[in-house]
């Protein structure tokens, strides 16, 4: 994980930095309004494939499907009622944020998960 997470860590602060280029030469001028949502979702990315991703595959190979299964299930209700809540209120902004605070929950608690079930081992 800690691998994963340096390497992760590069590719969002890059991502972050580079955001106003890489939507002009791919999207157009006209979509700069969406730069705080890509860089929010750049954040994401980090603890999606740092904690959540990661978590999720070993806890695959100790047999923990169930665990994955629940994870997955609370996380898709915690990410719609937060995206009800919040694009009300910030619109893409707000999607962005409801995607990021899901991710960091569900990855928290696919690692604490991970490390409990590695340590009774």
């Amino acid at each position: 994980m800690l691998f994963f997470g340096s390497f992760n860590i590069i590719i969002s602060l890059l991502m972050i930095i580079i955001a106003k280029p890489i939507i002009v030469i791919f999207f157009g001028q006209q979509y700069l309004d969406c730069l705080m949502p890509f860089r929010i979702l750049c954040c994401s990315y980090f603890f999606s494939a740092t904690l959540r991703a990661t978590a999720g595959n070993i806890l695959i190979t100790q047999r923990k499907l169930v665990f994955n299964l629940i994870v997955s299930i609370l996380a898709s209700a915690l990410n719609t009622i937060l995206n009800v809540l919040m694009i009300r209120e910030w619109a893409s902004v707000g999607a962005a944020v409801a995607t990021l605070i899901t991710v960091i929950v569900s990855g928290i608690i696919s690692t604490v998960y991970l490390i409990r079930t590695i340590n009774r081992k």
